[in-house]
């Protein structure tokens, strides 16, 4: 082999080797035999303003007159596409995700949204996630959260949740993970959440 052969392929294998040395700097350090850490992120007014698709199903079926048709209003596939992304919920999101934490949608919407969720998740630039969970059934929303966030924890250390209502809190506080309230479709208290969230990943390290 010629000596300027020799010469090329040092140069690329030192190369080579810085960028992966590079790569490995820019992610999140990993814990040896422990659970990826992961959050639970509700929808309907945490990240997607949904106060346009209420407004609309209450007009066509008062809630408190016909409530099974304003809830089929409400949860339609069609109105959810058009719900509008609360646009500093993407940005902590996305910085959270950054940060090595797995991002879990749960959200009581029925199983009939699921495809129009994900898709609109993606049409907004959310962080895709490892997984969507809808509401099977008639399950009440608090059974239903705290059992899938349960479900959640055998796989991950689920370090917070995220939600606008109260029956969101108290399904964190039936898992034992940190609760963090916002107030609903609100783009501002998310400036709060990132606050709340790198003190939890502070005390995490």
């Amino acid at each position: 082999m010629k000596k300027w052969n020799r010469c090329f392929i040092a140069i690329a294998v030192v190369l080579a080797l810085g960028l992966q040395a590079r790569a490995q700097e820019a992610k999140p350090p990993q814990r040896a035999g422990a659970k990826p850490r992961a959050c639970v992120i509700d929808m309907d007014g945490t990240i997607a303003d949904e106060s346009a698709r209420r407004a609309k199903a209450e007009a066509e079926y008062p809630k408190e007159k016909d409530k099974k048709n304003y809830y089929k209003a409400y949860f339609s596939p069609e109105l959810i596409a058009q719900d509008k992304p609360i646009e500093k919920a993407r940005e902590v999101l996305a910085w959270a995700s950054a940060q090595g934490v797995d991002i879990y949608y749960v959200s009581s919407r029925s199983q009939n949204c699921l495809k129009a969720s994900m898709k609109w998740i993606e049409d907004n630039r959310f962080p895709k996630g490892k997984w969507v969970y809808h509401r099977k059934g008639f399950t009440k929303t608090l059974d239903f959260k705290t059992e899938t966030i349960k479900e959640i924890q055998q796989k991950a250390d689920v370090i917070f949740g995220v939600g606008d209502r109260g029956s969101d809190t108290e399904a964190y506080n039936n898992c034992g993970i940190k609760a963090i309230t916002v107030e609903a479709n609100s783009n501002k208290d998310w400036e709060r959440v990132k606050t709340e969230i790198e003190k939890i990943l502070a005390e995490k390290k």
